[in-house]
């Protein structure tokens, strides 16, 4: 049998496997393999929109901690002085001492906010980071895996609700920090408060409210809403993810997945040119 006839069987008898392997069990198609995958990826998919969500978070505490800080560091001062003055709760003719003190509570409160809001980003940012460059390269175990998840859910449901609870303590300062302004004025000296804020606390033409700069230097009521719903929009992905890739995995058969890996059919072919020669201690039979 020449080397081009050995081609030609060969050929024919893959073709033939091939069409008996189809007929018997067949294998996705192309488009069905690729809805597959798809599907399966949504995890990667939505932890890339949990990263534009903590992109976004960033963008927005960088541009309005810094000058919150600084205002935090006037109020603080503020008060210092009239607790050096009034060490002891004093009211006077309605003015009390303990009005900007409470302020200074609730603005401390907001700071604290705002670094528990940083910490939980920082934590969804490493899990997020585990999941796409670490996890698809390291074998994990299942149940490490799972740990993973549940922590990296954790971490990021809890920058909504520390969002949510940020609205109540805006709500707070906006009510309140005009009123204890103008008390703690007629109480103490305010002149090395306006100093440092440039601002004033009664109203004037050349220099701006210092109650409505203070404001100005937390997060509006509205941005915070829509960085909730971004949130919460982020982690309903999420959990949609997770949750479909199980069934995928759980619910539909995965033999139809791994078919064409099974199926294959090796066939040994000898041509004249590779006639095979006795191995060593076995007699030739004459």
């Amino acid at each position: 049998m020449s080397k081009t006839q050995g081609d030609n069987l060969l050929k024919s008898i893959e073709e033939k496997m091939a069409t008996m392997r189809d007929a018997e069990n067949p294998c996705l198609s192309e488009r069905a393999t690729f809805f597959r995958r798809l599907v399966i990826s949504q995890p990667m998919f939505s932890h890339y929109l949990k990263l534009l969500t903590l992109f976004t978070l960033a963008i927005c505490h960088f541009f309005y901690l810094f000058p919150f800080l600084k205002s935090y560091d006037g109020v603080q001062n503020y008060v210092h002085q009239l607790s050096y003055k009034y060490p002891l709760p004093y009211n006077v003719h309605g003015d009390d001492t303990r009005v900007l003190h409470y302020q200074l509570d609730v603005l401390n409160s907001y700071k604290q906010n705002s670094w528990m809001s940083i910490g939980s980003m920082c934590v969804a940012l490493a899990t997020s980071s585990f999941f796409l460059f670490m996890a698809p390269a390291t074998h994990i175990r299942k149940s490490h895996f799972a740990i993973m998840q549940i922590v990296d859910l954790i971490a990021f449901v809890t920058v909504p609700v520390l969002l949510v609870v940020r609205i109540a303590i805006v709500q707070a300062v906006e009510s309140g920090l005009q009123v204890a302004l103008m008390s703690a004025s007629k109480l103490a000296s305010s002149e090395y408060f306006q100093n440092e804020m440039q601002c004033s606390i009664r109203p004037s033409g050349d220099l701006p409210d210092c109650a409505e700069k203070i404001i100005s230097s937390v997060f509006p009521i509205i941005l915070l809403k829509y960085l909730v719903i971004l949130c919460v929009i982020s982690i309903a992905y999420i959990v949609l993810a997770y949750l479909i890739v199980y069934c995928i995995r759980h619910w539909f058969p995965h033999d139809k997945h791994v078919c064409c890996m099974r199926n294959k059919v090796y066939v040994p072919v000898y041509t004249a040119q590779s006639t095979p020669q006795p191995g060593p201690g076995i007699l030739r039979k004459v």
